[in-house]
């Protein structure tokens, strides 16, 4: 049997070289052989076309096979086969390609038009594409066009075609046209064309594009009620669909109906085993979960998100997967899951210093997270290990009196003074002190009480006199009794004493606090309420119930005057109140506020909530202690029946 001859005229883009040249060709001549046909090249120019396009890259892809075997078919024995984007170059060359016949040649040709359909068809070859059918839609020939393209047996009407030139400009970005296009289209198609549902999700994205939630949501609505009256819908269009629904409600704020399509996405997913997907819509769940402040399902599809990572990359070593376990660290942090955190932020630090520079600022950051959570955990050894890390990062690449500095020292001085070693917390406070100079901000005023409490504990008590006088004449404002800045000031420092367990420290400066800002004409009175809360707090601590009766009751009269609609602040002034009161026997003044902080929190909270839940539960203690039996009875009866539900 004699063997089919083709030309091929063989061109190519600039960045193919002479030896990639050759082994295409080589490629090209044992496929060919192997179909009984022989090829000629040559780089003279030929009459018939044929087009065939390749991409390089993927020479032996699925694709390029199929279109090869069209060699033993075609009926022209002239063909030009063209790699990456060299067809535009090539039809210039032809003065007569743009001429009627030819143009009903390609599209009668259906190889050609089949070429629409792969992704990777160069950008400048479907504008070319494009600008020979606007010639015959300017001249009005639209009709006679679409009489060609209804004999082509690959396109069942005329809306199928104008679907496929929307589609075209679609993907070019010529959103414009796209949409006429589709519009055109829809007036030919079929009720149950699946090209419909191409053109709602088309639309949907058009719209979303230009912002206009308002139709992108009713396009993904019809698209999505088309699958519903379809069972014939791929999976991969399935998902497309939800994960655009899911996209559209995430960007009008509706977050819970967001991550309902986004949650049928990965069923979908999952069942299938489509991996691959899965990260992207994991990604998007966590910022609905951020934005509705719910850190616990945050984490959880995270975690998700994280696992992804590390099983489908190569390489284990990479900033991506790092990445994903400082944002695992920071909240597992947040939900106080110590433990967890640190493990995140250990495996972070590992990864990120193999990549960075020994001197890379991220690096500080990372040894200072993982320093906090040794530090939460109270290993205040390993704590001060990676604090000395960070020091030493900053002491070679900042500047001596950078603040930042200062705040490394002070936090290395933190760990010592933990590990009740004072004299090394007290040379490194000193340094952060000496650094920072004459502090002039409330925040930075912290240097000054950590070296007073470190001396204190040297039981060094001149220099603790020495600092406190240099603490009050370094800060100006600390010298006037009605100052709001005094008073925000010494709230912060009784905050920190609070949280340190030092309650007697911190009564004294709740005091100085309320004390300053009392009379004081710049501040809202209604802080007030909230430092005496605070003020009775601490006294509640060291078991001063008295003390903590007086204040709390002097918190609740300012709550009532200045911020009467903050309910639920008030239930927990009440409460207080009424646990104050029981603590030094008066009973029926504890059932009294526990009664007033029922009723508010009636006002404020779910019949079943905790909170109301929690009050049922002290009220029963109560009415148990002034004998009151049978209010007990009726009490432990709706406890029960709240734990029911």
């Amino acid at each position: 049997m004699l063997k089919k001859e083709i030309v091929i005229k063989f061109t190519k883009s600039k960045d193919i070289e002479k030896d990639e040249e050759k082994s295409i060709k080589s490629w090209f001549d044992e496929f060919a052989e192997s179909k009984n046909v022989k090829i000629s090249w040559t780089s003279k120019n030929i009459k018939i076309i044929d087009f065939y396009i390749f991409r390089f890259e993927s020479i032996i892809s699925n694709t390029n096979i199929e279109l090869l075997k069209n060699l033993e078919k075609t009926k022209n024995n002239n063909v030009i086969v063209c790699f990456n984007s060299s067809l535009s170059t090539e039809i210039k060359n032809y003065n007569n390609f743009k001429k009627k016949f030819q143009l009903k040649k390609m599209i009668e040709n259906s190889r050609y038009f089949n070429l629409i359909k792969i992704k990777y068809f160069e950008d400048n070859l479907k504008i070319e594409f494009l600008k020979f059918f606007e010639d015959f839609l300017i001249k009005n020939e639209l009709d006679e066009l679409l009489k060609i393209l209804v004999k082509n047996k690959n396109l069942k009407n005329d809306g199928d075609f104008l679907f496929k030139i929307g589609e075209l400009y679609y993907e070019l970005n010529i959103h414009k046209k796209a949409f006429d296009f589709f519009k055109k289209s829809m007036n030919f198609l079929e009720e149950n064309s699946k090209n419909k549902f191409f053109i709602y999700q088309n639309l949907s994205d058009i719209y979303k594009e230009k912002s206009d939630l308002k139709n992108a949501l009713k396009y993904g609505k019809l698209s999505n009620n088309f699958l519903l009256n379809n069972s014939k819908m791929n999976n991969s269009e399935i998902i497309y669909c939800y994960n655009n629904l899911g996209d559209i409600y995430l960007m009008n704020k509706k977050y819970l109906k967001a991550i309902l399509f986004f949650e049928k996405s990965i069923k979908i997913l999952e069942k299938e085993k489509l991996q691959t997907e899965l990260y992207f819509i994991y990604d998007k769940i966590v910022s609905c979960y951020y934005k509705l402040d719910d850190l616990q399902n945050q984490y959880k599809y995270l975690k998700k998100a994280l696992d992804f990572q590390i099983k489908f990359s190569k390489n284990k070593i990479n900033s991506k997967i790092a990445f994903f376990y400082d944002r695992c660290g920071n909240l597992a942090s947040q939900l106080k899951e110590d433990k967890n955190a640190l493990n995140y932020y250990l495996k972070n630090l590992e990864i990120m210093e193999k990549i960075l520079h020994p001197n890379h600022s991220a690096l500080s950051s990372f040894y200072n997270k993982v320093k906090n959570a040794y530090f939460s955990l109270k290993k205040f050894d390993k704590a001060l290990k990676y604090s000395l890390r960070e020091l030493g990062y900053d002491i070679k690449n900042l500047s001596e009196k950078h603040p930042a500095l200062a705040s490394s020292y002070n936090d290395v001085g933190e760990h010592y003074f933990y590990l009740k070693d004072y004299k090394n917390a007290l040379e490194n406070y000193l340094k952060a002190l000496e650094i920072i100079g004459k502090p002039d901000s409330r925040e930075l005023s912290f240097y000054y009480v950590d070296v007073i409490k470190t001396y204190e504990k040297l039981k060094d008590f001149e220099n603790v006199l020495k600092y406190e006088l240099e603490f009050l004449s370094e800060i100006p404002f600390l010298e006037r009794e009605n100052d709001m800045e005094l008073s925000l000031l010494c709230n912060s420092i009784a905050k920190k004493f609070s949280h340190k367990k030092d309650f007697e420290l911190a009564i004294k400066y709740n005091l100085k606090s309320i004390k300053s800002i009392k009379n004081s004409p710049e501040i809202d009175k209604n802080v007030l309420a909230f430092y005496y809360k605070s003020l009775s707090e601490n006294y509640m601590e060291i078991k001063n119930y008295d003390r903590a009766l007086k204040y709390v009751l002097i918190a609740l009269k300012f709550l009532k005057k200045y911020n009467s609609n903050e309910y639920k602040t008030m239930v927990e002034f009440h409460n207080a109140i009424s646990f104050n009161y029981f603590r030094i026997g008066e009973s029926k003044n504890s059932l009294f506020h526990l009664k007033e902080s029922l009723k508010i929190a009636k006002k404020v909270y779910d019949k079943n909530d905790y909170s109301i839940f929690s009050i049922y539960g002290y009220l029963k203690v109560v009415y148990e202690k002034i004998g009151d039996l049978k209010n007990s009875k009726i009490v432990q009866k709706i406890i029960d029946d709240i734990k029911k539900k």
